[in-house]
């Protein structure tokens, strides 16, 4: 407790024991005689806001310490004589360090976690727009493979020769309307199926031995025979080849 002009009236035993100093030492004197001026200027101030509003108020005040800085909720009202005038301010105060501390260690980890929310964020945008552009950049390349196709199927389908396309087992994968006009046969009845049941029995090993130098990177020259019409004909084909 301290008079109106700031000198200390009285203090417990608790403020002894934290500050080092009896009720006796201390009586009389100011905040300036016990602490740093800036701390000393602050308390002061305080005291003055409390006489002047004339009611009790809660106040937050940093103290320094033998063990380093603390942190205080001070209730400090003023007293009256009994005229009702001011002429002291009794303070008490509870020590919040640890309290400020956690809030401040709380602020910190909020603040680190929305700054990784952020940065979390961030890449996800951007994998979003490398996903976005790599399907843009895939439906460009499906949308030429489709025309390269309808391309190529045009030019099939028109040419008046017979086009077969197989794979390296000699699975028939293309079949155009030539041929389909030839054997009698359409594009789905054939599609998948081996090349060998076009061909006649006696010749289907002379074109197996064709097919191999092909497969071996040599390229036979024009070449005869029968394919077998779905009516049973044989139509005698002369063909040529390519590796693709």
């Amino acid at each position: 407790m301290k008079d109106a002009a700031g000198r200390y009236l009285l203090i417990n035993r608790r403020y002894e024991e934290l500050f080092g100093i009896n009720r006796q030492q201390i009586a009389g004197k100011t905040d300036h005689d016990v602490f740093p001026k800036d701390t000393a200027d602050a308390f002061r101030a305080n005291d003055l806001t409390v006489i002047r509003g004339g009611r009790p108020m809660d106040l937050e005040e940093i103290v320094p310490q033998q063990d380093g800085t603390h942190i205080y909720i001070s209730t400090k009202f003023p007293i009256r004589d009994a005229e009702g005038n001011i002429y002291a301010v009794c303070g008490m105060s509870t020590d919040i360090t640890d309290r400020k501390k956690m809030e401040q260690d709380l602020r910190a980890a909020r603040e680190e976690l929305e700054h990784r929310v952020l940065e979390r964020t961030a890449d996800l945008a951007k994998a979003n727009e490398d996903l976005q552009r790599q399907i843009e950049e895939r439906e460009r390349m499906e949308a030429d493979l489709r025309k390269e196709r309808d391309f190529i199927n045009t030019v099939l389908n028109t040419v008046s020769a017979p086009v077969v396309v197989i794979d390296a087992t000699a699975r028939i994968i293309r079949f155009n309307r030539a041929c389909e006009r030839i054997t009698g046969y359409s594009a789905p009845e054939v599609e998948g199926r081996m090349l060998w049941f076009l061909i006649p029995p006696e010749q289907r090993a002379d074109v197996k031995r064709v097919l191999e130098k092909l497969a071996a990177g040599t390229i036979p020259g024009a070449y005869e025979n029968y394919w077998m019409a779905k009516d049973g004909a044989r139509r005698l084909i002369s063909w040529s080849n390519a590796a693709v």
